[in-house]
């Protein structure tokens, strides 16, 4: 299976979710061809304030094989995952929540290096999670 049928798979799985209030989905386009996605969950607060959009699709979709945040290989480079980050920061506005959290594997240093130049910062008092308040 190639990575657009891979893209077009994940997308048929989450558009149920997408449908909700709690998971939003968006796919991103080069040259009218799928390039990559990004599955969004909230994760609210108890309290009077509202939480975070919480970038982690293994968990937040109950999928366990589909990643949070993906680029095709063929299209990285391009500012693709920067344009999908970007859509979770103006939903985050959008919604008026408190920031977005991203959670990354320490290996993948190429996510890291992305969300450093997108103005993530990696959080003091969250294992591997990097935060845009």
């Amino acid at each position: 299976m190639n990575a657009t049928e891979e893209i077009e798979k994940c997308r048929e799985k989450l558009d149920p979710l997408s449908c909700s209030d709690t998971v939003y989905f968006a796919v991103a386009y080069y040259e009218d061809k799928p390039a990559g996605f990004i599955a969004i969950m909230i994760l609210p607060k108890l309290n009077a304030k509202k939480g975070y959009l919480y970038v982690d699709g293994m968990h937040a979709t109950g999928f366990t094989n589909i990643p949070e945040l993906f680029v095709d290989s063929k299209f990285r480079r391009r500012g693709i995952g920067a344009a999908l980050l970007e859509y979770a920061k103006t939903l985050c506005t959008t919604l008026e929540y408190a920031g977005v959290r991203l959670l990354v594997r320490n290996e993948n240093t190429n996510a890291q290096e992305l969300y450093k130049k997108t103005g993530f910062v990696l959080s003091n008092t969250t294992f591997g999670q990097w935060l845009r308040i």
